[in-house]
């Protein structure tokens, strides 16, 4: 299936904004022994992380429209 030449730049936009959130999520992250009661519960980042890779899958099949499951 052949895209439009708006669902690609809508597509590349998400992704550069998708760049972005990983970057916020791994600033977020701390390296194992260094954290502290300040730094963010890294059980709930990793949880944000992924509800968030979920969702950006999400929104490019969503534009996509792919036929099969995978």
């Amino acid at each position: 299936m052949e895209l439009y030449q708006k669902q690609l730049l809508l597509m590349n936009h998400i992704k550069e904004v998708g760049k972005k959130m990983e970057k916020l999520i791994d600033d977020l992250s701390c390296k194992p022994g260094h954290e502290t009661e300040k730094t963010p519960d890294q059980r709930w980042t990793a949880i944000a992380k992924t509800h968030f890779q979920q969702g950006f899958m999400a929104i490019i099949r969503a534009i996509e429209k792919p036929e099969t499951w995978v």
